[in-house]
């Protein structure tokens, strides 16, 4: 049915609700489950036209250290889920966070990825990477929906399978 469960990480618990939901559909399809990270370079965009005069190199050893944050914890996350009996594996990749996620789909995959559930001003100000993806992929796109005020212990609601073309 799915070749991958595609889950996008950011490193946040509230990311992470999506795992319990992409963990039983690998367990249900005995598809494996992708890691996702993404290393998002472009916030210097954020400070408009003095961003030109931060140097390459001076932003260089910030995005390594972020590289490996990102990989020691896709490394523990992947751990986890081995520990499980699933097939795991980890990516990382360097970008926009939403268009990076679009472009690491593969046919047959079924992304799970959690929508932190912000409205309002937060929304329109910050974005909705969640929303981007429903917008964009090319596949199905599991939301698992969660509540940024409540403990991530609490069990998930998955609330829409969105299916592109």
């Amino acid at each position: 049915m799915y070749r991958r469960i595609v889950v996008p990480l950011d490193g946040s618990g509230l990311a992470e609700v999506a795992l319990p939901q992409a963990s039983e559909l690998a367990r249900l399809t005995g598809a494996p489950v992708h890691l996702l990270r993404v290393v998002d370079f472009t916030r210097l965009e954020r400070y408009g036209p003095y961003a030109l005069a931060l140097e390459y190199a001076a932003a260089e050893p910030v995005l390594t250290d972020e590289r490996a944050e990102a990989k020691a914890y896709l490394q523990d996350v992947q751990a986890q889920l081995d520990g499980e009996g699933l097939r795991a594996d980890a990516e990382i990749r360097q970008g926009r966070v939403a268009r990076e996620i679009v472009a690491a789909l593969k046919p047959g995959d079924l992304v799970v990825i959690a929508s932190h559930g912000r409205g309002g001003l937060s929304r329109w100000l910050l974005g909705s990477v969640a929303e981007d993806v429903v917008r964009h992929a090319a596949v199905p796109v599991l939301l698992v929906k969660t509540d940024p005020v409540t403990d991530t212990t609490v069990a998930p609601r998955a609330t829409a399978v969105v299916t592109a073309n």
